[in-house]
């Protein structure tokens, strides 16, 4: 390199000015420092970038590699069991019962891993753009809608503009570097989905590393608004204190951040918060309305389906349409359809990544009312639109149209590719360049098997004696991973053989995401019997048993009380090692237990909670997020904590009994608890007795406006009277009458 530098040196001294030489000089030197012109062995080559690829297409890492949308909050103490199927306070969520999904990373998380980075110096070849911000990823609870609120006019401490996750950002970079370095084994149009969903995070991610996506990434994306937004003025006061809350939770933070308390409260009033939350997606404010978007489907009511469908209809901004084909497929809901075969049938390259999100969402759908258009959209695409194909394949082979038109078209397809794979499908890397990067023409092997499974899961019996024999062989090894979850979802529904296989993915595949997508299509088939479901219940893997408890409470109800009290059991009796994941899963117990009352009636089950309840508290297991923001992705290290102590607490309440009212009293005395003090007040509203009355009217007139809310709430159940004033923002002024109010009810 320093012998090339002379050289330029001097063939370009004699012809330009000493002006123009120097700033030639410091382009080469860039040029070169960022390895652009490089030779083969040095540490700086281009090809030396790379990053590893989950499983599945872009579209399927929605639910691995980012994190879901909480689908719940922590408020209500229900005093018994809440139906699954219905929304309301079931331990901490909203229960989707068709389509359960995996909380976030628990425990602590290295971004270097979590991203499958392989390359050491990838901070050479990224400059990580991040926007100024309030410093805080995930403020105190103080800072944030809970202060004291003020005089007139109206102000509260706003966490504006809220800090970045630089998570989210790497996301889309990420992203972006896939779909440049492996374009043989991504699809680019889905990549251009998946980032846009992420919304305006997204847009840093693109600038930070255009690639071969990030114009277009850029152009569906805005940053950052500049003024923070403003609530929707109300005159019902009521409303009114809603609208500010709602407001400032969804504007104070990101969607799909790991950030267990994102929008906890407003999530926690359940369908109370529902007008608030529709108030946001219609501001102006793109942050605030992109995130109500994202938090909208939590609510079970058919308004909210219907907003969904007119925002995926009608809104300018990709990033809500995106979200609301999100929302629309967690419910399963078949009136997105039309639309959906509306926008696949678009033509453009500009629209390809429309239409390729609305084949994968006709897929997720599964109606074989698409089969039609997916098998003319198959016909027009022949071998040369790889990218639709890309989305179509799988679309067509979850549909599941039993025409056999269909069929036909499908193994034409199929004959079609493997006339360009040379003789075999299966996927190999380029020694030459770097021995992760795939050959050309890869994408075709891809496809093929792709084509391969669609055929089998339409019925062809060649096919699925291939697919059988492959999986003799090597299992899921014999296919790419880029068709592992296709290959689940074919699985299942290939009679007894298929299931087998798809039980032995559940057991052995190394791969945590794959083991949870295999077991929930199995439970959609039917096929995921109470046995097995148990033995997934007592998983080493938390994620796996997690989910099997969630498709427990379907399959036997009784069953899975035993197994959430077992798992309570061994934490309360400080058996369990205790890390995030584990943390996790008893969380899920705790939760799950709960709806299906498993502590009812059961002396041995309500002093678990309150052993567990007190172990949590002492040991700080509250749901949260540490780690400094750090751009440099080799060095951050986040920390995400579940609402394990927040989910015994609501339990406590629902079936603790007077065992649990000394430890909730304490809990609630403690101002030096940073959590926990809001689900305490709520837990003695559910047991009620004239000490814990005595403190709820202490907690009336706490510095922390969402205690005292929770407790107006608790003191509302147990005296009957409703004496209703802003409780989270309002001025102690403005409570005082309020306070005296209950202290009357209590003295009489």
């Amino acid at each position: 390199m320093v012998a090339l530098m002379k050289i330029l040196n001097y063939m370009v001294g004699a012809l330009l000015t000493v002006k123009e030489c120097a700033m030639l000089r410091s382009s080469l030197v860039m040029v070169l420092s960022l390895g652009l012109f490089s030779s083969p062995g040095d540490s700086r080559d281009t090809f030396d970038l790379d990053v590893g690829i989950p499983p599945g297409s872009p579209l399927e890492w929605n639910t691995t590699v980012r994190q879901p949308v909480p689908t719940g909050g922590r408020a209500g103490v229900p005093t018994g069991a809440s139906d699954p199927e219905k929304p309301g306070f079931s331990g901490g969520t909203v229960s989707e019962p068709l389509n359960p999904r995996p909380g976030p990373s628990y425990g602590v998380t290295n971004l270097y891993n979590f991203f499958r980075v392989t390359t050491k110096d990838i901070m050479i070849h990224v400059s990580l753009q991040t926007p100024k911000g309030s410093g805080e990823v995930n403020p105190e609870d103080t800072d944030v809608a809970t202060g004291p609120g003020g005089a007139r006019p109206f102000k509260i401490v706003w966490n504006w503009p809220p800090e970045m996750p630089v998570e989210l950002i790497w996301m889309a970079v990420m992203a972006g570097i896939r779909s440049e370095i492996h374009p043989e084994v991504i699809s680019r149009p889905e990549s251009i989905v998946y980032c846009v969903e992420l919304g305006i995070p997204a847009h840093y991610g693109a600038k930070s590393y255009p690639g071969a996506i990030g114009l277009q990434v850029q152009k569906w994306t805005t940053p950052v608004p500049r003024a923070a937004p403003k609530p929707k003025r109300k005159k019902d006061p009521f409303q009114a204190m809603l609208a500010r809350l709602a407001t400032l939770e969804l504007s104070s933070g990101y969607a799909y951040a790991l950030d267990p308390n994102f929008a906890r409260r407003t999530l926690a009033l359940g369908e109370e918060s529902f007008e608030a939350v529709l108030d946001c997606v219609q501001n102006r404010n793109t942050l605030l309305s992109q995130n109500a978007v994202a938090v909208l489907s939590n609510f079970q009511n058919e308004k909210a389906a219907e907003e969904l469908q007119k925002i995926f209809e009608k809104s300018p901004d990709p990033v809500s349409r995106f979200r609301a084909i999100s929302g629309l497929l967690r419910r399963r809901d078949d009136r997105i359809l039309p639309g959906l075969l509306s926008l696949a049938n678009l033509t453009g390259k500009k629209n390809l990544p429309h239409r390729c999100y609305a084949l994968h969402a006709l897929g997720i759908l599964g109606n074989p009312k698409a089969g039609p258009v997916l098998r003319e959209i198959l016909l027009r695409a022949g071998t040369r639109e790889k990218d639709l194909l890309w989305s179509a394949l799988p679309a067509i082979a979850r549909a599941g149209d039993p025409s056999p038109k269909t069929l036909a078209v499908v193994k034409a397809v199929e004959r079609a590719l493997w006339a360009k794979c040379k003789g075999t499908d299966q996927v190999e890397t380029d020694s030459r360049r770097n021995e992760r990067i795939e050959r050309p023409g890869t994408k075709f092997r891809v496809l093929r098997q792709m084509a391969l499974l669609a055929a089998a899961a339409l019925g062809d019996d060649r096919a699925k004696k291939e697919v059988f024999s492959r999986m003799d062989r090597k299992g899921a090894g014999s296919f790419h991973k880029a068709t592992w979850y296709l290959l689940a979802d074919v699985l299942v529904g290939l009679g007894k053989e298929g299931v087998e296989y798809a039980k032995e993915l559940v057991k052995s595949s190394p791969d945590a995401s794959m083991k949870v997508h295999t077991l929930r299509a199995l439970a959609r088939k039917g096929k995921a019997d109470v046995k097995f479901l148990r033995k997934q219940a007592g998983s080493k893997v938390q994620t796996v048993a997690a989910m099997a408890l969630h498709l427990l409470t379907k399959s036997d109800r009784k069953a899975c009380a035993e197994e959430c009290r077992k798992i309570l059991a061994e934490y309360a009796k400080g058996s369990i090692r205790v890390t995030g994941d584990v943390a996790f899963l008893v969380a899920t117990a705790v939760e799950v237990g709960g709806n299906v009352e498993a502590w009812k009636g059961n002396a041995a089950a309500a002093t678990d909670l309150v052993k567990a309840t007190r172990r949590a508290w002492k040991t700080g297991a509250f749901a949260r997020r540490k780690g400094k923001n750090e751009p440099n992705i080799t060095k951050c290290r986040i920390s995400v904590h579940p609402a394990l102590l927040e989910t015994l607490l609501i339990e406590c309440g629902r079936g603790g009994g007077e065992k649990a009212t000394t430890l909730l009293l304490e809990l609630l005395r403690d101002r030096k608890s940073p959590k926990g003090r809001a689900e305490a007040a709520l837990a003695l509203g559910a047991i009620g007795g004239e000490k814990a009355v005595a403190e709820l009217l202490v907690a009336l007139e706490d510095p922390d406006g969402w205690l005292r809310y929770c407790a107006y709430v608790s003191l509302k159940t147990l005296s009957g009277q409703d004496h209703f004033v802003d409780w989270i923002f309002g001025t102690k002024r403005a409570r005082r009458d309020f306070v005296e109010k209950y202290k009357e009810w209590a003295a009489r």
